[in-house]
């Protein structure tokens, strides 16, 4: 077998994350939480969307990403849950600029849903590696398929399809500390 991986040059690009806020039209001030890569169900962004009822005043949730129809369904949830004022679809980018999206948020999520097989067992989603050599906190769905990757020295675990349970992750990675600065150079140094 061989295990995914990412290119650490092109995801440690040595900016800040005001710089890369201008970068890429971002107010500098607030703190962002970001998931990028496909919007299909399985992928949990309907948890990540609801988790934003529930995250504290100030937090923006960004969705980089999404194919043909994705970003539709997903705006209709945004606007029947009334959370436009906390969410925002920045839609499909160049990979090529990812980079600089993660670089401008305080968290990145991987909410996998445990309601597929491929998301409870077989996913390797290349965004989590992205994610560790990006050197931001990861709040990841604890499930078999994310524990082949990350533990809870890398990443902070939470019950997949669960809201709640999702903002309280969200809440305890932006409150920072010594616990979270640990796992982003436990992440990072996995990533290498």
């Amino acid at each position: 077998v061989s295990p995914n991986g990412v290119d650490l040059r092109a995801f440690d690009p040595e900016i800040g994350k005001d710089q890369a806020r201008r970068k890429v039209g971002l107010p500098e001030q607030g703190k962002y939480v970001l998931y990028s890569g496909r919007f299909s169900q399985w992928k949990g962004v309907q948890t990540l969307l609801q988790s934003a009822q529930y995250v504290g005043d100030g937090v923006h949730t960004l969705f980089v990403g999404g194919f043909e129809g994705e970003m539709d369904v997903l705006q209709a949830s945004i606007d029947h849950l009334g959370v436009q004022d906390r969410v925002t679809i920045l839609g499909h980018k160049p990979h090529a600029q990812i980079p600089l999206y993660l670089q401008a948020a305080d968290a990145l999520v991987v909410p996998t849903s445990a309601s597929s097989e491929q998301g409870q067992n077989y996913t390797s989603p290349l965004k989590i590696f992205e994610y560790m050599a990006a050197r931001r906190p990861i709040v990841a769905s604890d499930l078999p398929s994310m524990r082949e990757i990350v533990d809870g020295s890398v990443a902070t675990l939470v019950l997949p399809d669960d809201p709640r349970r999702l903002a309280d992750g969200l809440a305890y990675v932006l409150a920072g500390g010594t616990k979270i600065e640990r796992q982003v150079a436990n992440a990072y140094e996995k990533a290498k």
